[in-house]
């Protein structure tokens, strides 16, 4: 009787960095998802800062939200620059969480609500392991894979349609959170 025995190469044991950045950029993901301004968890008041600053940083969470859904099929590929994109990812939520827990931005006369602080510390408690598995991806990724997300321009404008309508909503609820 012939038994076949598995074959095992140098290196056999792959490395899954991809799964875990896959996973922790979803869930970076839904947890700033759900602190949308006007929402159950961010109702501060932010009327007093400008409506041009509150736009600018309501684009940049879009992106890194959004950014980081857009991800997730690039890690899942092993695409390398998605480890490195990945870490600059989780560098961001870290900074973003940390300024505002540390009450440096966005500055609010309002008190923090204790499910808006469980989010954001568990954002950054998150955000620490996203930038290792970001590491960890792009030191094993093959470096001759394509990295090149394809999008038609249907799902361009349909993203990019969102996208807007977020940074509005987002912005104009900041505007007028005061009461």
């Amino acid at each position: 009787t012939k038994t076949t025995e598995p074959v095992t190469h140098a290196g056999s044991e792959q490395n899954k960095s991809h799964y875990a950045v896959a996973a922790l950029l979803t869930v970076s993901a839904l947890l700033l998802m759900s602190l949308v301004p006007g929402g159950p968890i961010e109702n501060r008041d932010f009327s007093h800062i400008s409506p041009l600053v509150l736009t600018v940083f309501n684009i940049f969470l879009t992106v890194l939200g959004m950014g980081s859904l857009l991800l997730v099929p690039l890690a899942l590929k092993k695409i390398r620059v998605s480890g490195l994109l990945a870490v600059a990812v989780g560098i961001s939520y870290l900074l973003v969480y940390l300024l505002d827990l540390f009450a440096i931005f966005p500055r609010t006369p309002s008190p923090m609500p204790i499910a808006l602080l469980s989010i954001e510390i568990i954002g950054s408690m998150v955000a620490i392991p996203l930038v290792l598995a970001g590491l960890c991806l792009w030191r094993s990724a093959p470096r001759d894979t394509a990295s090149a997300l394809r999008l038609s321009s249907r799902q361009l404008i349909v993203i990019s349609a969102l996208a807007v309508a977020i940074v509005v909503f987002a912005t104009l609820s900041a505007m007028h959170s005061a009461g």
